[in-house]
């Protein structure tokens, strides 16, 4: 199903976060085995994810989870107030202000699992696990 509304989702961004405390989550992120993205940003259901690898997820402790989700909410307010940081389209595009306007608003979070990466290294996407929880 994740697969069907990507085709209908715009990927907004995909970004790094450098100063993470969570060492595990860091080095996922070094090894990209994992990314925060902003997706749907043309509906009013634009979401802040995180895609991990499945073999990554389960080696993720409670503590690693609880902190995942302090994150996620974080880059949330953070993209509230600034979704430009988060918009990848041209500033002069014709939607850049919707866009910019429903990443403004984003009140949902989840966790999508990753059972491979294509072959340029980029993260696939399979199954939505967790959302707001």
């Amino acid at each position: 199903m994740i697969k069907q509304i990507l085709k209908y989702c715009l990927i907004i961004s995909v970004f790094f976060l450098p100063s993470l405390a969570n060492e595990k989550i860091n080095q996922c992120l070094k090894n990209n085995n994992c990314a925060f993205i902003v997706w749907g940003g043309m509906t009013s259901n634009t979401a802040m994810s995180f895609v991990v690898l499945k073999q990554t997820w389960i080696t993720f402790s409670q503590q690693d989870k609880d902190e995942l989700k302090t994150i996620l909410q974080a880059k949330i307010i953070e993209a509230k107030n600034n979704p430009d940081k988060f918009n990848n389209l041209p500033p002069n595009a014709p939607i850049y202000k919707k866009v910019n306007d429903n990443i403004s608003s984003i009140r949902s979070y989840s966790v999508i699992l990753s059972g491979t990466k294509n072959n340029s290294g980029v993260l696939m996407l399979d199954n939505e696990i967790i959302k707001n929880w």
